[in-house]
């Protein structure tokens, strides 16, 4: 009798433990047949609307270039739906050439498309120039739904009792497409037409029907462990209770639970071993391993990925001096006694650097920042492990912050901060060859007029047309820096005399002086000029910008004289005032 009721429990056990694990597995498969289908389905989507932005982004180059000139042959001949006057050409030499439009450019676009890979592409519209361009049953319905302002449709069809998959997506009107289609009553932002993408949609329903077939096998294996472990789980617990009862029964429990315990244990290793290996193939930073003679013997996805190489195998056992040829913030090879990876596998040292580069596969320098790890056995060195990751975007960020901070926005030459540094560093080299430098401050005359009447748009023109013009005059050794406002400094280096910096400042008045379009408006401006002699008038960087500044002053209280040298003189009018 009991022999009857342990195998009826044991039965409604395994039923249940079946029943609930089903029920689970059921759903998942449902989820994740549909998901299989759905990324079969974008990915088939993503394919058409790659080819449509490839055809778009052609055609709008084209227009861009008022269609482009081709040499005619039989596979190019005069297009005759194109209607304007330098359509053929021929050139000094006697080559016949014809204008190839963006319509013109899509069709044998469409041509080669299909020769390469079956991808039918028709560009159409609701009014076709050429009757080739007449859109079919499904192409109609789906211009009609973007002049709704649907944005693009993609569906499987079955032609000829095979799928299909039509992706289309519209054109739209733009300015550069106003030369052919103005006489069509077209205008700037309307739908002109489409083009449709055609392929065979076999090699997705292959696929969907390849995974579906394996998750579903997936999912009845993995049903039917669960369903033993469970039974077998309640099992165990049954017999333990049982057991419990049984002297003998207890015993050999204890044994199976020891040998339970060693199995987990060597489930624990194996399982932590493949958690390793998973967080190594898996992080975004890049890890290479070497040996003690510097050959790589293993590379993460993220290494070979990083330097642009396909394969692990590519970079394995490649000397990673030779592979990666380092170099420094400046472009120099680093040398074999400098190399930080040198030094970890062979004398154990481990290092850090974020100012180097690495070599790409495809010969470009990449900036990095890396670790060297020496790696031990037992005392003895066998290898180093590199971990390294991708640090341009930072570099790039960096130098943009740099030159934010030292440059003014509006007329992008160095701001006060920048300029000082300059002159201080200019300052210091003529005290140590004994030459002269001068320096200049300029103010504009007649700023706040074009201010006032013409608006803070107009006055930030006239500043960027000055300095552009200022610029033009001076060396590359030379400094031009706005302070604020309507002034400006300029830094002359290694000049020769008064009369080297008064031509220069002479330049600078008269491009000046010139008037400044602007909305159909002439503006004008004058300048007020310091000059200031290093060591002449100053030695040091605060003597020197209190002289030029001086000079300045006073030249624009003379109005029959724009530019003014300090002097002794103009000090002594200073002190009585």
């Amino acid at each position: 009798m009991n022999t009857i009721v342990l195998s009826t429990s044991k039965f409604k056990i395994a039923l249940l433990s079946a029943l609930f694990w089903g029920v689970i597995f059921i759903c998942s498969l449902w989820w994740n047949l549909q998901v299989i289908e759905q990324n079969a389905y974008d990915n088939a989507a993503n394919r058409g609307r790659f080819v449509f932005e490839m055809i778009e982004t052609t055609r709008l180059w084209n227009a861009k270039h008022g269609g482009v000139y081709v040499k005619r042959n039989e596979w190019t001949p005069s297009n005759k739906y194109l209607n304007t006057p330098e359509k053929d050409i021929q050139t000094p030499q006697g080559v016949r050439l014809t204008k190839m439009n963006p319509a013109y450019m899509t069709r044998q676009l469409a041509g080669l498309i299909f020769e390469n890979n079956q991808t039918k592409v028709h560009l159409t519209s609701l009014k076709p120039i050429n009757p080739g361009n007449y859109a079919d049953e499904w192409e109609s319905l789906a211009l009609k739904s973007f002049e709704a302002n649907e944005k693009e449709r993609f569906e499987i069809v079955t032609i000829n009792n095979q799928p299909i998959v039509r992706y289309m997506a519209p054109l739209f009107v733009k300015p550069p497409c106003m030369t052919c289609h103005e006489k069509q009553d077209y205008r700037v932002g309307d739908v002109r037409g489409g083009i449709s993408v055609s392929f065979s949609a076999e090699p997705f329903i292959t696929a969907i029907k390849s995974q579906e077939k394996n998750m579903i096998g997936i999912h009845i294996i993995i049903w039917l462990l669960l369903t033993a472990v469970t039974h077998y789980l309640f099992k165990k617990i049954r017999e333990h209770e049982d057991n419990l009862l049984l002297e003998k029964n207890r015993q050999e429990h204890l044994v199976e639970l020891r040998t339970s315990d060693l199995k987990k244990e060597v489930h624990m290793r194996r399982s932590a071993e493949e958690k390793i290996r998973l967080l190594v193939d898996t992080s975004a930073q890049a890890i290479l391993g070497l040996d003690n003679q510097g050959k790589i013997t293993f590379a993460n996805p993220a290494a070979h990925s990083i330097l642009g190489y396909k394969h692990t195998a590519e970079m394995v056992g490649k000397q990673v001096y030779d592979l990666l040829q380092i170099q420094d913030a400046k472009g120099k090879l680093i040398s074999k006694q400098e190399c930080q990876f040198i030094s970890a596998f062979s004398r154990g040292v481990p290092g850090h650097s974020e100012d180097e580069t690495f070599l790409c596969a495809d010969g470009k320098q990449l900036a990095v920042e890396y670790s060297t790890h020496p790696l031990f056995s037992d005392n003895e060195l066998v290898g180093a492990v590199i971990n390294f990751s991708d640090i341009s975007n930072r570099k790039l960020l960096q130098q943009a912050m740099w030159h934010q901070a030292n440059y003014d926005q509006l007329t992008d030459v160095p701001n006060r901060s920048l300029f000082m540094d300059r002159l201080q560093t200019a300052i210091n080299q003529a005290k140590r060859v004994n030459s002269q430098l001068a320096l200049m401050y300029l103010d504009l005359n007649g700023f706040k007029i074009v201010n006032d009447i013409h608006g803070h748009y107009a006055g930030d023109e006239v500043l960027r047309c000055i300095a552009s013009r200022i610029q033009g005059l001076l060396r590359e050794t030379d400094t031009l820096a706005r302070q604020g406002g309507d002034e400006f400094t300029v830094l002359l280096s290694n000049i020769i005399d008064h009369q080297d910096t008064m031509n220069i400042a002479e330049n600078i008045v008269q491009s000046i002086n010139q008037s400044i379009r602007y909305e159909n408006e002439s503006l004008k401006v004058g300048v007020s000029i310091g000059i200031a002699i290093y060591p002449e008038h100053a030695d040091n960087l605060t003597k020197l910008v209190k002289a030029a500044d001086q000079a300045m002053y006073h030249a624009k209280a003379d109005s029959s004289k724009n530019i003014y040298f300090f002097s002794n003189e103009l000090e002594q009018i200073r002190l009585t005032k």
